[in-house]
């Protein structure tokens, strides 16, 4: 309460007091009931009229208070504590592997709301177009490789990125006064602790929380299916690479989502002899020593396709004594996003990853049962597609599904 409301009040009840003083001593006086009655009336009807004008100064001397700015704080993957204002309205991903990580920004419910800027391939893919109507509306060129006053210009109210673009691209932003969150993204428990950002940044937790249940859930289900097997199949997993115009073949290191996601799968991957992170050469005098059971092949490309290598390596002389080319058991990965490079091939860290864990059980194990199901009710369930869209994408995807 107000000092200037307390002294009204104050100063209210002493009129009352004298008032009421006089109210006595005219019933005395007087001696009249009525009279009394009148008088009290009268007594009553000036204290609610000082009490009121005493608040309606008040009200116009104090105005309506103005709202407070509201924020939200997250710790990203560099835990770094970044505090946002709130609402979040225009967030943007861009960078190198931003096309990954919108994969999984577009696992929740607002960011079609949200996200502004997208690449024309990201646009186009199947997928996508059916989970944001508006995104050819989103198109920026170059969105996946913005600059830094390019991005500033959008005035999003925050940048999301890689962890490894913080020098080039993050820092250049926050000197501008950008807010910059990083994301991982590339194995389990990164999954669990960025997708719980991304629920803060869409203001959606429950959200959050139910893709880190589908994820770990999954995961748990598939391992614990192979964790007694003893006599798990060699299994190759090859990206076929014509960069710089000379095709060659390459395998992940032990370390990546690939090796890692076969191995879980109850294969006994061949790239856990490579070392690192990264992509390394492989050539056919390895291949042919090794002699895997199974062969899991990728492109990243339209031309030439998985099914175009795979073709290629069946019809090939060379492999012939490969056991996975006698056995016919050489897989090319299922992709959803058939010409956009790397976001639609489900090995790869966006958000279909889970999906490849169960496509290679199945086909490492040669029991498919329940996998289209499971297929199915991840673009139903997670991406929110009607049954009829989901099986119409699964229709169009290129690879051995």
């Amino acid at each position: 309460m107000s000092s200037f409301l307390l002294t009204h009040i104050c100063k209210s009840v002493v009129i009352a007091i004298k008032l009421y003083a006089w109210r006595e001593e005219i019933v005395c006086n007087i001696g009249e009931f009525e009279l009394n009655n009148q008088k009290t009336i009268i007594i009553v009807t000036l204290l609610v009229v000082i009490i009121a004008g005493g608040a309606y100064h008040i009200s116009r001397n104090q105005g309506t208070p103005e709202e407070t700015t509201q924020y939200i704080t997250v710790t990203d993957c560099l835990d770094r504590t970044v505090q946002i204002e709130t609402p979040i309205e225009k967030i943007i991903f861009t960078g190198r592997g931003s096309a990954l990580t919108l994969s999984v920004a577009y696992l929740f419910d607002t960011a079609p709301e949200k996200i502004i800027g997208v690449s024309d391939s990201f646009a186009e893919s199947t997928l996508f177009s059916l989970v944001d109507s508006s995104i050819s509306e989103k198109v920026v060129e170059g969105a996946s490789d913005m600059g830094v006053e390019e991005i500033a210009a959008q005035e999003p109210d925050v940048v999301v990125l890689k962890s490894y673009l913080k020098s080039g691209v993050g820092d250049p932003l926050e000197s501008l006064g950008v807010k910059v969150v990083y994301l991982d993204l590339e194995n389990l428990d990164q999954y669990t602790r960025d997708v719980e950002t991304m629920g803060a940044l869409m203001e959606e937790p429950e959200k959050a929380e139910a893709i880190i249940e589908y994820y770990q859930s999954t995961y748990t289900e598939v391992e614990t299916r192979h964790t007694t097997t003893t006599d798990a199949p060699s299994v190759l997993f090859l990206y076929y690479n014509t960069k710089g115009g000379t095709a060659s073949f390459m395998s992940p290191g032990a370390d990546w989502l690939q090796t890692v996601v076969t191995q879980t799968a109850g294969g006994d991957p061949l790239s856990l002899e490579l070392e690192g992170t990264g992509w390394n050469n492989v050539n056919m005098e390895q291949i042919a020593e090794w002699n895997p059971k199974i062969i899991f092949i990728v492109t990243y490309k339209p031309d030439p396709s998985c099914m175009d290598v795979e073709n290629l390596i069946k019809s090939d002389d060379v492999w012939q004594n490969i056991d996975a080319v006698e056995n016919d058991r050489v897989y090319s990965v299922p992709d959803d996003c058939f010409g956009t490079d790397t976001v639609g091939s489900w090995d790869t860290s966006g958000s279909r990853w889970i999906l490849c864990l169960r496509w290679m059980e199945a086909k490492i194990s040669g029991d498919d049962t329940g996998l289209t199901e499971d297929i199915r009710e991840f673009y139903v369930d997670l991406y929110g597609l009607s049954v009829s869209e989901a099986e119409a994408l699964m229709e169009s995807i290129v690879g051995d599904i």
